[in-house]
């Protein structure tokens, strides 16, 4: 037993060792590192492959620092931090990359950093770089031709996207940002055309059927409006905006009216901003603006809690303490009184309500005395 446990543990060494021996093997060796820093980049390359990003990370600056500025090293450990999502770091590495020396791979990369962070100018300056240098590289093609759509720049989308197609005329996502170019130029012709052909090419996205149901409706095509948008709408269901353009293309038919009604009205439950949060967020920058002896802006967001919730008390007693203290008595009587009578329809009023009823009413009988008191003394 105790010789089978044994030669059971030197199998188990062996076959590690072995595996070490392979993955070393399979690395692909890098010529331009010194011996040292080799060693270093092959025990990365292997914790990458094992998905120990941190453990490779860790090796490859081991490598940087006995080769330092190695650009290999540079990519490597750019790779690591944009992985990590360290994105900052990763911009760092590849700032210390020699301009000169950047590759394709390496401008896709500060490309695609860019994209991530959202820094759309640069990413879009990086765009053209590598357009200038590859322009046959579909993918940043299509992505600075949708940055310059975003933007409304349709004739920058369709500048960049026009050589590409001489070449290969039946990319997908280059002519969907063709498209939306055409589209955004209200050249609804050869904007359906490019929709068509995308449709016909399985581009089975709603915003495809959505705009080559919009470019129906411009060319009062009522009819393959109507199919098409009711496809983006199957696609994406719950959509607004896809719904109301339905809605609208239906009352126009004529013979679809309850449908579009049906339509509309789900529309505009969707258009709907969400009152319970928008309630409560105006009522703590009441809050907020008041303690700041803001009282017009405490004014102004407490009215909005109103259009939210019309049966809610908390916003008319507030309201009259703010007049308050805009020294206005006629308003903040108004509100006082108004802010009681909502207790009378309210059947879940708490004790708390009850309390600020009883401070309501006998600042009511104070303003009353007042009132009384001027109107003897000026007679």
């Amino acid at each position: 037993m105790k010789n089978y446990i044994q030669y059971t543990l030197l199998l188990l060494a062996s076959m590690t060792s072995c595996f070490h021996m392979e993955a070393q093997s399979n690395a692909t060796l890098p010529t331009s590192l010194s011996h040292q820093a080799t060693e270093c980049y092959v025990q990365g390359e292997y914790a990458e492959r094992t998905f120990n990003l941190y453990e490779a990370l860790e090796w490859y600056r081991k490598g940087l620092a006995l080769d330092p500025g190695n650009p290999l090293l540079l990519r490597k450990i750019a790779q690591c931090h944009m992985n990590r999502g360290e994105y900052e770091a990763c911009r760092q590495a590849l700032g210390k990359l020699p301009t000169d020396s950047l590759t394709h791979t390496d401008l896709r990369f500060k490309y695609n950093l860019h994209k991530q962070l959202q820094e759309q100018d640069s990413m879009m300056l990086v765009g053209k770089a590598i357009i200038a240098r590859y322009p046959y590289d579909s993918e940043i093609v299509a992505g600075l031709a949708s940055a310059f759509n975003e933007q409304s720049m349709p004739d920058s989308a369709l500048a960049y996207t026009e050589q590409y197609i001489h070449t290969d005329s039946a990319n997908v996502p280059v002519n969907r940002q063709r498209a939306l170019a055409f589209y955004q130029k209200k050249d609804y012709a050869r904007a359906s055309h490019l929709y068509t052909r995308l449709i016909q090419a399985n581009d089975h996205y709603a915003s495809t059927y959505y705009y080559a149901g919009m470019c129906y409706v411009r060319t009062d095509n009522l009819e393959q409006a109507y199919e098409t948008l009711t496809k983006a709408s199957m696609l994406n269901k719950d959509n607004p905006y896809i719904l109301s353009q339905l809605g609208l293309v239906c009352l126009d038919l004529g013979d679809k009216k309850e449908e579009g009604i049906t339509r509309l009205e789900e529309a505009l439950v969707l258009l709907q901003p969400d009152k319970t949060l928008m309630y409560s967020l105006n009522y703590s920058l009441s809050d907020a603006y008041f303690s700041r002896s803001e009282y017009w802006n405490c004014l102004r967001h407490l009215k909005a809690c109103l259009t939210f919730d019309p049966s809610s008390p908390y916003p008319l007693y507030k309201l009259a303490r703010t007049y308050a203290a805009l020294n206005d008595e006629q308003h903040e009587e108004h509100y006082y009184q108004a802010f009681i009578d909502s207790l009378g329809c309210a059947s879940d009023a708490t004790e708390a309500l009850y309390k600020l009823a009883d401070l309501a009413k006998s600042r009511l009988r104070e303003l009353k005395e007042k009132a009384f008191i001027k109107n003897t003394l000026a007679q």
